[in-house]
């Protein structure tokens, strides 16, 4: 049997390994890394998995733009599970009959979305604190955030890489924390005036992506206890193997709601938060 006729290995097990290979990169938008051209992972990723087939991966087959198109697939996951989280919480909110009943409003929703959104607020942190920014704790470990990276976690079940331990999915991190801030500015500023959702791309959010990359993703990369911590959140939130914003304003945002977190003394065990 030719590996073309083998497609339900490819998505089981290649494409979960392309997937997180591409999301430990800098830039998760881009195909080809400083490593490897697209060609050249499917390739080497097939051999891996065919090694009986020698089979030649060229641009125009099929095996090559399917696992192209699941890439492209797995960048909209983002986008669509960060405005399901979102929307799920604002519809919770307003059946809240323990909430005021302005809180549960179309405007109280609105304020909701705005404060999450201000420095220190609930959009990406896991402890917020937007009186006194500086006193949040948990930087990109809010349950909206979790259940971004739980979904794209989910989609490298079957990988057969094996990557060194220092490895961290910080571009898969990037493009979660720039899909959840999209998510909320366009339940706050965009579908109260019909405008529809943007596709999460590299021209609509690649920037913002880069934004998040180079601020609160690094510093995780240098609190490996606090980035082990989010992940394990998010492993444990796998549920099984397995959505108009305009980027100026976007980038505004995520510069504004980025502060470096405080520093405190790893903790003995990775995943006792000791802030």
């Amino acid at each position: 049997m030719t590996v073309a006729c083998r497609l339900p290995e490819v998505k089981s097990v290649v494409v979960p390994s392309i997937v997180e290979y591409l999301a430990s990169q800098d830039d998760p938008w881009s195909l080809d890394t400083a490593d490897f051209t697209f060609q050249e992972l499917v390739q080497e990723l097939v051999n891996q998995v065919f090694p009986e087939q020698h089979y030649r991966v060229e641009k125009r087959d099929n095996i090559y733009k399917w696992c192209q198109q699941q890439v492209y697939e797995w960048h909209r996951t983002f986008q669509k599970f960060a405005f399901a989280a979102v929307r799920d919480e604002k519809a919770t909110r307003q059946a809240n009959t323990k909430l005021s009943p302005y809180d549960r409003s179309d405007q109280g929703i609105l304020s909701w979305l705005d404060h999450a959104l201000q420095k220190g607020g609930a959009a990406m942190w896991g402890q917020p604190n937007t009186i006194k920014p500086n006193d949040a704790r948990e930087q990109l470990q809010s349950k909206y955030v979790i259940c971004v990276m739980a979904a794209h976690l989910g989609r490298t079940v079957g990988s057969v890489l094996e990557p060194p331990e220092d490895a961290y999915p910080v571009g898969a991190l990037s493009l979660a924390a720039a899909a959840v801030q999209r998510a909320f500015e366009w339940y706050l500023n965009d579908q109260p005036r019909g405008i529809p959702q943007s596709t999460f791309s590299l021209k609509s959010a690649g920037e913002l992506t880069g934004i998040w990359h180079d601020t609160a993703v690094t510093d995780l990369v240098n609190k490996p206890h606090r980035l082990a911590r989010l992940l394990k959140q998010a492993s444990r939130s796998v549920a099984s193997p397995v959505a108009n914003t305009k980027p100026s304003r976007s980038k505004v945002k995520a510069i504004s709601m980025y502060i470096r977190e405080r520093s405190s003394s790893p903790p003995q065990e990775p995943f006792v938060d000791f802030d």
